[in-house]
């Protein structure tokens, strides 16, 4: 070392860490953006017929668009994620409303809601009679004597109905409020009546057969589906067997 120079810097080899920025590919609404496509979803519709004063109902669907759209647009949420939602999933903790969110991996993710998302969530909900108690009747002494975690009754099935003679158990989900018996909740309902020593068969109950078709590609192997304009009969979805308790894995 001649003058305090040195002739070969000795961190030379040392490398730093790579600052790396990625941009996604996505595009970002602004914030006029997203509320100019909220103001375009037609929420009313007009039921007039020719001749007669106009009248006007909710649009159901404009109103179910809306709040989708909405919750990703204020949360930020994948569209899976979102579809993934039950009316289960918008509560209210304290004195604001929250979503929980069904992320990858069976993850799940709780967000508050901007004042705006509630408006919306809480107009399609009453407009589509989806409001009130989901556990209006629940029968707690049957459900700890069949060994079902009664702790956990906001994520029973809409209905539980028990044959005494088979000692089966009828898990029942009405597809208008939280979806069909889709393979996901088979395996949370399995875990949630581990303990219980009645066999199990899922049924998804529906509205029509139009219903049925559109959520087909959703429902599991072995289980049952029931429509309410035919009521005296049962389609299976057919597996290892015909009619009855599924086999638990």
């Amino acid at each position: 070392m001649i003058g305090h120079v040195i002739d070969v810097n000795p961190a030379h080899a040392v490398r730093g860490p790579k600052y790396v920025v990625k941009k996604g590919k996505t595009p970002v609404l602004t914030a006029e953006e997203a509320r100019e496509l909220l103001n375009s979803i037609r929420i009313v519709r007009n039921t007039a017929r020719d001749g007669q004063p106009e009248s006007e109902e909710p649009a159901l669907v404009g109103l179910r668009d809306r709040a989708l759209i909405a919750v990703m647009v204020y949360s930020f949420a994948r569209i899976n994620a979102v579809l993934e939602m039950k009316v289960r999933d918008y509560f209210v903790q304290g004195r604001r409303g929250w979503v929980r969110l069904h992320e990858k991996g069976g993850k799940e993710h709780e967000v508050p809601c901007h004042h705006k998302l509630e408006q919306y969530l809480d107009e399609y909900i009453a407009a589509a009679g989806l409001a009130g108690d989901p556990n209006l009747v629940v029968n707690t002494k049957a459900l700890a004597n069949l060994g079902i975690p009664i702790t956990e009754h906001d994520k029973l099935p809409d209905v539980v109905l028990h044959d005494r003679t088979r000692r089966w158990l009828f898990l029942i989900e009405a597809v208008t409020s939280h979806g069909p018996v889709s393979p996901k909740r088979i395996v949370e309902l399995e875990k949630m009546f581990a303990e219980c020593p009645a066999g199990l068969v899922y049924v998804s109950a529906f509205p029509d057969m139009a219903e049925f078709k559109r959520h087909a590609p959703q429902i599991a192997w072995e289980t049952e589906m029931w429509l309410a304009e035919v009521p005296d009969h049962l389609i299976h979805f057919n597996g290892d067997r015909f009619f009855g308790p599924r086999t638990r894995n």
